[in-house]
């Protein structure tokens, strides 16, 4: 038993040099890409952006159950009003020229559409004596709902909301 433990202990700074000695080749590789991006992004530009529109506040409140909460910004859920279309302008307006000088933001959206653009389908369900389900053959804003009458059917387009 001793001459077994002595072994192991033997054998066990040999390792920890190998292990050590791997793990700081290690580190140096990792820390190699980490500093160029940090160059990188020390050296890039700083996106300047818009200010911010201005946003009046409006003093309404209201009494939930004897608890007066304010909402100041109540007449931004009126999504009719010209006032109210008129922030939302400036706020657009002021997002996508941010947006716009993100120097990565093309390769980020082809690289997002490349992982959505594939087919999906919902569980098929059955109403009466046809079988429904929908689907999406990928990049489509709604999947499109389809109806067939037996499970090997053909399906056909029940309804759609994509122009031809």
């Amino acid at each position: 038993m001793r001459s077994l433990q002595f072994q192991m202990i033997g054998k066990l700074p040999n390792f920890q040099i190998i292990f050590t000695a791997q793990f700081f080749k290690m580190k140096k590789l990792l820390c190699i890409p980490f500093i160029l991006m940090t160059m990188q992004l020390i050296a890039q530009d700083r996106i300047e952006m818009k200010k911010m529109p201005p946003t009046k506040k409006e003093e309404v409140k209201d009494n939930y159950f004897g608890k007066v909460i304010a909402d100041p910004y109540r007449w931004l859920e009126n999504d009719h009003s010209a006032e109210t279309g008129e922030w939302v302008k400036h706020e657009n307006e002021r997002t996508f020229d941010y947006l716009k000088k993100i120097p990565f933001r093309n390769e980020v959206n082809k690289e997002l559409s490349s992982m959505w653009n594939y087919v999906k389908y919902s569980n098929p369900f059955k109403e009466g004596k046809y079988y429904f389900f929908y689907k999406n053959d990928g990049l489509q804003n709604q999947s499109v709902l389809y109806i067939q009458k037996e499970l090997d059917g053909e399906p056909t387009v029940r309804v759609s909301n994509h122009l031809p």
